[in-house]
């Protein structure tokens, strides 16, 4: 049984995600692996659903570790509108409905093993799909899948933290018979049961791997970790002349970053090249003034894309404002492979929010007409134009096939909306 402080903190994480009992769960706290039973409250909630008497709908997928944000559903079982049995919700009362999920999560929503379901998602919806069951403010409903061990605290998989700070820990565990805790390896705490609840102090500096191990039979155990770093006072050094806000690449295996921002108190590059995980090599040199933070990468693979933000203060992640591409979890993911083959991939459960793309050793563009004369500037007649919405592909190859179009209408010059999204 897990012990009552564990069972208070996960109950207040139930219930808040599960918006006032709006829906509850046998068991309580379901796992990935087994059957679970969803009652609704039909008068809970914005209470879209209350007194209706037709049949009842979930809309419903999961949010896994590979979803592109908090609201990118994966596995849905049907689209919007359509009907099947397996989502219709059996009335158990008035305003009281029940939909079992079974033969488990994993099967009932075909999630590969190679994904880790975080939370099942729903939407309660009328028959003809007019009359929906939410949240109190509109929004989706979450339910939390609680993995065989998990970390209720921390909640967060990396903490930045300071010398000598308390960690409060807590473990919950399925049908475990021990849990063993562990930092860089070496055993901190160790009880029996399904329960564990401690408190670890930071050291002096550096990056410290926490890791729970919770032993299920003689040959069964399962695990669950966090990091916790411990950063330094921040290096002041003046940006090296020649240096400019952005990106400068300044040979094919090294860059220099700098981020104006002032009246912040320290910033760190995450990225592929450090595995988007905090450390001394991603804290950034402040200058003097305060205002400007800069780091030097150095050994980077010529001409090989590397994904990024800028972590300021441990609060806001964030793309560089002048990098020239981003890479975008909300958009990118309708980029055609014909409008742009080989798009480099976002780093889902790594990061939120648009990231930005370094890249040195690039090709120069070779360009075919140098001897182009445009226009006298009294003669030009411009058409501005947004590729996205002039051309269903989207593309400049199409832009370009419909040119003799535009030439007909008179045009003799293009001004391009802008070309990429940004930071």
């Amino acid at each position: 049984m897990i012990n009552h402080l564990i069972t208070v903190c996960l109950l207040s994480l139930f219930t808040q995600i599960t918006s006032a009992q709006l829906v509850t769960t046998t068991p309580s706290f379901p796992l990935e692996g087994s059957p679970v039973t969803l009652i609704f409250d039909a008068t809970q909630g914005n209470a879209g659903l209350i007194n209706f008497t037709g049949d009842v709908y979930a809309h419903t997928g999961v949010i896994t570790d590979k979803s592109t944000s908090s609201s990118d559903w994966k596995y849905t079982k049907t689209t919007w509108g359509v009907n099947t049995p397996e989502t219709k919700l059996e009335r158990i009362a008035a305003n009281t409905y029940q939909l079992k999920i079974t033969p488990d999560i994993r099967t009932y929503y075909n999630v590969p093993q190679n994904e880790k379901i975080l939370k099942m998602a729903f939407v309660f919806r009328s028959g003809d799909g007019k009359k929906e069951g939410k949240t109190s403010t509109g929004g989706d409903i979450f339910i939390n899948v609680l993995q065989p061990v998990s970390f209720i605290q921390p909640a967060q998989k990396a903490i930045l933290i300071d010398p000598g700070t308390l960690i409060p820990v807590q473990v919950a565990a399925i049908a475990a018979t021990s849990i063993q805790l562990l930092v860089n390896g070496i055993e901190v705490a160790n009880t029996p049961g399904n329960a564990l609840s401690t408190t670890i102090t930071s050291a002096a500096s550096g990056k410290f791997w926490v890791k729970a191990i919770a032993k299920i039979d003689a040959n069964t155990a399962v695990a669950d970790s966090f990091y916790y770093f411990v950063k330094k006072p921040v290096n002041i050094a003046e940006l090296p002349a020649g240096m400019n806000e952005g990106i400068n690449y300044i040979d094919n295996t090294t860059a220099l970053l700098c981020l104006y921002a002032p009246a912040k108190q320290y910033v760190f590059v995450l990225g592929d090249f450090n595995n988007w995980q905090y450390d001394d090599l991603g804290f950034m040199n402040k200058t003097a003034d305060g205002s400007r933070y800069w780091l030097k990468l150095n050994n980077l693979t010529p001409a090989k894309e590397y994904i990024y933000q800028y972590d300021v203060d441990g609060q806001i992640r964030i793309g560089d404002p002048y990098a020239d591409k981003v890479s975008d979890p909300a958009n990118d993911k309708y980029i055609s492979s014909v409008v742009y083959p080989g798009l480099i991939a976002y780093p889902q459960a790594k990061t939120t929010g648009i990231a930005t793309v370094l890249q040195t050793a690039q090709p120069a563009f070779t360009w075919q007409n140098t001897n182009f004369t445009p226009p006298a500037k009294t003669n030009l007649v411009i058409y501005e134009l947004l590729v996205r919405d002039f051309v269903a592909m989207h593309d400049y190859q199409t832009l370009s096939d419909t040119l003799a179009y535009l030439q007909r209408l008179g045009i003799n010059a293009i001004e391009l909306m802008p070309i990429s999204e940004f930071e």
